[in-house]
């Protein structure tokens, strides 16, 4: 999820060639009209995102995130938290996704 819409849409360029469904939200409202109360197998979140409250708590609820800052400094990673700093390198975010997914 990622409140730039193109940026979304880049992103999920990058990870085609992983298997499975990639989806863009660049709102929380966005994606529970689409998923409804159903969770993704990873969640990929600006900064920004992260910090707004999913309306329906299942951000929460994810074991696996990648956290997409813009800040010099890192919140502490921990299990199942992967932070990445913008601008992105699509190969870095490839790498995380694997790495979540093994």
């Amino acid at each position: 999820m990622h409140g730039n819409k193109v940026y979304a849409n880049g992103l999920k360029a990058v990870l085609e060639a992983f298997p499975g469904h990639i989806l863009c939200f660049s709102t929380w409202e966005e994606k529970r009209k689409k998923l409804g109360n159903r969770k993704p197998s990873i969640w990929i979140l600006s900064e920004k995102l992260a910090e707004e409250a999913d309306p329906t708590g299942n951000s929460q609820d994810a074991s696996r995130v990648i956290l997409l800052t813009g800040k010099e400094w890192l919140p502490k990673e921990k299990a199942g938290l992967t932070v990445l700093t913008m601008p992105l390198k699509p190969e870095a975010l490839r790498r995380a996704v694997k790495e979540h997914l093994q």
